[in-house]
């Protein structure tokens, strides 16, 4: 059992087929089971984008990492559910502003790393967003 062990639960959140994408249903169980057991963990694969989408290119459903962060803190499997699902990017960012300091620590306490294999997507989705600064400055105004 991992609870109370050094080790974290992993959760696989995409691959290359559709299938090895889990639906919102599926993630919820996951989430809303480590946050019942209070057990951390790190989801792979698939989040390369802070909100849930569809992929034009492939017709795959993406989970945002937005969404799974937002998720983290929630015990009710239909509430999870529901914000595994939300693709509107602005109504996500005005839940992350509105997080109180005692839900940003669960939040940290339980999701606590995703792959990803990229370093700009993550953060230029968050600058859009207006959770971060803006990473697309010219070089010459770095």
């Amino acid at each position: 059992m991992l609870v109370d062990s050094p080790y974290r639960a992993k959760f696989r959140t995409g691959g290359v087929v559709a299938e090895a994408f889990p639906d919102e249903e599926e993630l919820a169980a996951f989430l809303t089971g480590c946050a019942l057991r209070g057990l951390p963990y790190k989801c792979t694969a698939g989040l390369h984008n802070a909100v849930r989408h569809t992929d034009p290119a492939t017709g795959f459903e993406h989970h945002g990492f937005l969404n799974v962060l937002l998720a983290a803190q929630e015990t009710d499997r239909a509430a999870a559910a529901a914000i595994l699902a939300e693709r509107d990017g602005a109504a996500l960012a005005k839940a992350a502003h509105a997080l109180t300091d005692r839900q940003v620590t669960v939040i940290r306490n339980s999701f606590t790393a995703f792959g990803t294999c990229s370093i700009a997507e993550p953060l230029d989705d968050l600058a859009a967003l207006g959770l971060l600064p803006s990473t697309s400055q010219p070089q010459e105004d770095r």
